[in-house]
């Protein structure tokens, strides 16, 4: 009798045993599905990681290369800005003496047209100036939206643009941004006049802003032509435009591109042709005011 329920202690034991192997070997495939499934998520993060890389890598060279471009064309830009400057003045001061004592009507009309034509090619030359001296900014603590406000007053004030609809949608808890107001309006001046030029019969003009993080984004939308995507990427290269011959010196989008690299900040650009332009300008979060209120209110 004891033998046999020695053998029978030895079954139960074995049962058990087995069970704890099954229960193990169970575990183990678990353990090396999870495994294989963890690797399979590695990979995905490692190709996600190299991909994110390779983007990185393609932006930062293709800024490298815009930055190298703008300083060689700034170069050159003024070397001839400076050459051709001072022939100009001497043109346009002796042609205002020459209006003064002109007695013709015919003779006051080829002068004023001179004078008219001349001071467009100052204006194309300071601008030239403007672009190659790149003048470093004077930063304050900022209320973008009112420096936004007081710019959009300005579009809204030209004739030309009358049939152009502005939506403003600035957020009331953007936080200011350290920045020179004057450059920055000069910025959103220049995309605003570009997005109302392109729409000679009329359309909307949206300028958005929000915070990101520590980043501020200001969002302008216009309903216009748009962009072709062979264009887009030499939009911002000095002396590029689209505009028929006199109405632009291709040099606003490569200025304010200059001035919001130096604010730290960048420019996008979304478009489709038929449909419109956004631009979105990219600025940091300025760093405490010291108790003080933003510039611009």
């Amino acid at each position: 009798m004891k033998a046999r329920r020695t053998l029978e202690e030895l079954e139960r034991e074995n049962a058990l045993l087995l069970n704890e192997v099954e229960v193990a070997r169970q575990a183990a495939a678990i353990t090396a599905d999870l495994v294989v499934e963890q690797f399979a998520k590695m990979d995905e993060v490692n190709a996600l990681l190299r991909q994110h890389q390779e983007l990185l890598k393609v932006a930062t060279s293709s800024q490298l290369r815009q930055n190298e471009k703008l300083a060689s064309i700034g170069r050159l830009a003024a070397g001839v800005a400076h050459e051709i400057n001072n022939p100009l003045t001497g043109v346009l001061t002796f042609s205002h003496l020459l209006r003064k004592r002109a007695k013709e009507e015919q003779d006051r009309l080829d002068l004023d047209l001179i004078i008219r034509e001349t001071t467009r090619v100052r204006e194309i030359v300071r601008g030239l100036l403007d672009f190659a001296r790149g003048s470093p900014p004077t930063k304050e603590l900022l209320d973008l939206n009112a420096v936004i406000r007081r710019t959009l007053r300005l579009v809204s004030s030209q004739a030309e643009f009358k049939g152009v609809s502005i939506r403003e949608e600035l957020s009331e808890d953007v936080p200011p941004v350290l920045g020179d107001g004057n450059q920055l309006q000069q910025v959103v001046l220049n995309i605003c006049m570009n997005g109302c030029e392109a729409m000679p019969n009329g359309g909307m003009l949206r300028v958005s802003t929000v915070q990101k993080g520590r980043e501020v984004v200001i969002a302008i939308s216009d309903t216009g032509n748009g962009i072709p995507e062979q264009q887009i990427e030499r939009i911002f290269d000095p002396f590029y435009t689209t505009k028929p011959v006199g109405k632009g010196t291709g040099l606003g989008l490569s200025v304010s591109y200059g001035i919001v690299q130096q604010h730290q900040g960048h420019i996008k650009v979304d478009s489709k042709v038929g449909r419109g332009s956004t631009f979105r300008i990219v600025l940091p979060l300025g760093q405490g005011n010291g108790g003080g209120r933003p510039a611009g209110q």
